[in-house]
């Protein structure tokens, strides 16, 4: 006999309800959360625990399904429907025939790939509660699964950081705190803990015989080698696919997500029915890291071996209806391969070229009247930002200088089309020059220090460099040399991943909308065109060149940080008639025809600013 069917022939007095719930009834009921799960949701709920699926859209709301930035609709399911879709998409490892023959028999094992804002959070506690509720219908769940009773039955819950934890933590303090049901068995928090009693703890009590023990523990806690499982019916490993690369990843003899997986699920398999079925679950929820690691594993193992198991990999916005569509097109807008791992929930393997797909807004950017030569008088009203990518052997040394303008200079095309994808007015971001330092023998040449600095200053003196930063790799003989020659507007900024990563979104979300001017220096043009983008650690996008150069787009991105992270500064500087800059009336066309640009292309800067500003 399974837990269910005993509960079915137990009545708590003190519920609202007769029979035990499902985990979709439980979350509709006040015993429970008492909302209203989107279709997908409730899908998912049902597949997670074995729950027999709608077979028609006439008996309930509908799954929908939208395009890739959650705006238009491209079908609508019933429950069985959308099993069959996901099966045929290579989304999930059994299709509808396959789910009947073992209807009834959850699985040990789930497996739950999906992009962010999926509403994960959302998920564990629904798991968590549903466990939390099964257990306290037990008159002695201690005694149903042979645990003794000074020991406690666990939830464990690992996030893949502290910050990932808390959230847990406190949603699901929120749960227990307004349900009637399970606050009268609440006994004690801690930091990382949640102490309940079962109602055999509660009758003891009542009789004067209660010694202790009989108690539910709930975890909640980031990713740690030190972790070990205890008794544990249900094991939630959330952001799984990130465990790698944590901030506790030490990388000693196994992965830090294998050796989590091995301390912690072990612990279900005491937690048996009566009838020999196993009632301990392990539920494993994450957005995609790349085709690697045991999730990426276990995966695609899972679309071969799918007798325990069931994976299930689907974008945000098809389980979270109401996940932005201009964050999703935000996020596009600054990296397509990034977005499509983070929203989309694909496991990105390989690199891809990272301008290709806009090859002519690059060349739309390019002012062809505007030669990459130091200009002969530049405007006292304007703040110009120096960035550098120093280097003294094969890499050379290479400087960009940058501005910020509020109405775009007068700029001659390549062909004429590429005014209609620009922007007129707004944030227009200016690359005046690019200058790069090489050996003339890149396998055994040297730059002199004195001609790095002699250039260094001559740009700082003709443009009046307001700041300038480069990065760590340089090491601290050029801190020193700067200092010793007074350059002190110039700031070493360490080039972690992050900061690498927001400044290739920033560039790419300027070309994308038009927002750049670049100088008509083809050298750059090319490298800028040889670069690959990859997606790193939690989304962040890697932008390099691993066959030559990538040294002026470096220093580019640095100019354009800088610019943007000052900009504030600039617009009281700027003057809006300036005769040294030009105006050109904005082109009634282009703002009639901007809803034909592509969707990189159709955000405004006040998206930018609001979404760089939350980085930053």
């Amino acid at each position: 006999m399974a837990i269910t069917d005993i509960l079915l022939n137990k009545q708590d007095e003190l519920s609202q309800n007769s029979k035990p719930l499902n985990i979709v009834d439980f979350a509709k009921s006040k015993v429970g959360l008492g909302v209203d799960l989107y279709p997908a949701q409730r899908f998912l709920f049902k597949i997670f625990y074995g729950l027999p699926l709608l077979e028609t859209i006439e008996e309930d709301d509908p799954i929908i399904i939208r395009d890739k930035f959650n705006e238009v609709e491209l079908h609508r399911f019933s429950e069985k429907d959308f099993l069959n879709f996901l099966y045929n998409e290579g989304r999930i490892n059994l299709n509808y025939e396959q789910y009947l023959e073992r209807q009834g028999r959850p699985y040990i094992e789930v497996l739950f790939a999906i992009g962010r804002r999926g509403s994960k959070t959302f998920m564990v506690t629904m798991l968590t509660g549903q466990t939390l509720y099964d257990l306290l219908r037990l008159e002695d769940p201690h005694g149903y699964f042979n645990v003794l009773y000074s020991d406690y039955i666990g939830i464990a819950i690992c996030s893949n950081s502290k910050d990932g934890a808390k959230r847990h933590y406190n949603s699901i303090s929120n749960l227990i705190a307004n349900s009637p049901f399970f606050n009268r068995y609440f006994v004690k928090a801690t930091a990382e803990e949640l102490i309940l009693e079962t109602r055999k703890a509660q009758e003891l009590k009542k009789k004067g015989l209660y010694k202790g023990g009989y108690k539910i523990r709930i975890s909640c806690f980031g990713v740690s080698a030190s972790v070990r499982g205890d008794s544990n019916i249900v094991v939630i490993l959330d952001e799984f696919g990130h465990y790698r690369g944590s901030d506790n990843d030490r990388k000693k003899i196994k992965p830090l997500d294998r050796m989590m997986y091995e301390a912690l699920t072990p612990s279900i398999s005491g937690f048996v029915n009566p009838d020999g079925t196993s009632a301990g679950k392990k539920f494993i929820i994450s957005s995609p890291n790349g085709c690697k690691g045991m999730l990426y594993e276990m995966y695609e193992n899972a679309k071969i071996y799918n007798q325990n198991i069931l994976a299930v990999n689907t974008p945000s916005h098809w389980v979270n209806l109401r996940v932005s569509k201009d964050e999703i097109k935000d996020y596009y807008n600054k990296s397509e391969l990034s977005a499509r791992q983070e929203f989309g929930g694909e496991f990105i393997s390989n690199s891809e070229n990272y301008l290709n797909k806009i090859i002519d807004r690059v060349y739309a950017c390019v002012d062809v009247r505007k030669d990459n030569v130091m200009p002969k008088n530049i405007s006292p009203n304007i703040n110009y930002y120096l960035g550098i990518d120093l280097g003294l052997s094969w890499d050379g040394c290479a400087f960009a200088v940058g501005h910020l303008e509020k109405i775009r200079p007068i700029q001659e095309f390549m062909k004429p089309e590429y005014e209609n994808m620009v922007t007129k007015k707004g944030e227009i971001y200016v690359i005046d020059y690019i200058k790069y330092l090489k050996p003339i023998d890149k396998n055994s040449g040297v730059l002199a220090k004195d001609e790095v600095l002699t250039t260094l200053k001559d740009i700082i003196r003709k443009f009046r460099i307001k700041k300038g930063i480069y990065d760590q790799w340089s090491g601290e003989l050029w801190t020193q040399l700067f200092a010793e020659n007074g350059l002190r507007m110039l700031e070493k900024k360490n080039a972690t991943q992050q900061l690498n990563s927001e400044m290739a979104m920033l560039f790419y979300q300027l070309v994308s909308e038009g927002r750049l001017i670049l100088p008509n220096e083809p050298t750059f043009i090319d490298e800028l065109f040889s670069l690959k983008e990859s997606v790193a650690k939690n989304g962040l996008v890697k932008v390099e060149n691993t066959l030559d150069h990538d040294d002026m787009y470096d220093a580019v991105c640095r100019a354009l940080f800088l610019c943007f992270e000052n900009k504030d500064l600039q617009e009281r500087n700027i003057t809006m008639v300036s005769n040294f800059t030009g105006v050109i009336t904005p082109n009634s066309n282009f703002f009639r025809n901007n809803s034909s640009l592509d969707n990189k292309a159709s955000l405004g800067s006040d998206l930018l600013n609001k979404n760089f500003r939350k980085r930053l």
